[in-house]
């Protein structure tokens, strides 16, 4: 059932619009310029801290290669990822 309900915030919060302007994934350089000074926000369970490390190492990267900051928004448990999303919506 926790496999359902994560999935189903998954698809919830890939559904939502995107606000920055559209740009064609094929054109990879205009994608990368366009995702300077963005903030990625990375819903994700909170209680591990290797998850937690590596999350940040990701973050670290993406800052350091793309100028794109990556926040780890922590989640207690799929019933908090569902209820985030669908507040959002």
């Amino acid at each position: 059932m926790r496999f359902l309900t994560y999935s189903a915030a998954c698809a919830f919060a890939m559904a939502q619009p995107i606000s920055a302007q559209s740009v064609a994934p094929s054109d990879w350089p205009a994608v990368l310029e366009q995702a300077q000074g963005q903030t990625v926000y990375w819903h994700a369970w909170g209680g591990d801290p290797r998850i937690n490390a590596f999350i940040a190492q990701v973050g670290d990267v993406l800052s350091e290669r793309h100028g794109v900051t990556l926040e780890h928004v922590r989640l207690a448990d799929t019933a908090d990822a569902v209820t985030r999303v669908v507040s959002e919506r």
